[in-house]
């Protein structure tokens, strides 16, 4: 008879067939899992850059015309833009306002497009105040042309050019 085998320890059947197969499969995915995880989290970081925001386009309007028909002595102004285009330049296009009735009013003072800057308006403006402007000078799809034009509009004519001038005595104007 020959050697005697040994006997396996008890346990080792179970490490043999268990737990080292199922830590090695542990092993396996947990490095697949961490390449699945950096291979999404890429493509994300990828999909995610850079990230543009975008800005409401009237952010700063009513301070700036505040700010304008203040320190031009026309605050009268105010209560009747307010209730023109609640301080809009924008529209929810990001263009410039339009009257939604479908008249050629546009920008934060409701201009009419079709008729201003009306030369005419510019010469007595002119007159009174000693300058030399022109239509070119005035751009009313701008902020700055569209209030602009307007304090020229107001010194020669006053507010009834604009809609809710009988309005604005109601809104505190």
């Amino acid at each position: 008879m020959g050697k005697k085998r040994k006997k396996p320890a008890k346990g080792s059947f179970l490490a043999r067939n268990f737990i080292v197969p199922v830590v090695c499969l542990l092993g396996v995915i947990s490095a697949s899992g961490f390449y699945i995880f950096n291979t999404v989290y890429t493509y994300f970081e990828a999909l995610n850059a850079p990230i543009v925001m975008e800005l409401d386009p009237n952010i700063g309007v009513r301070s700036y015309v505040t700010e304008f028909f203040t320190n031009n002595g026309a605050e009268e102004m105010l209560p009747i833009i307010a209730c023109e285009s609640n301080f809009k330049h924008f529209g929810k296009d990001r263009q410039v306002l339009r009257n939604q009735q479908g008249s050629s009013a546009i920008g934060v003072a409701q201009i009419m497009s079709s008729v201003h800057p009306d030369p005419k308006i510019l010469n007595r403006y002119n007159k009174s105040n000693n300058t030399d402007l022109t239509v070119e000078d005035f751009d009313v799809r701008t902020l700055e042309g569209n209030v602009g034009y307007a304090l020229v509009l107001y010194s020669v004519r006053g507010v009834r050019d604009w809609e809710c001038a009988g309005k604005s005595v109601a809104l505190g104007g």
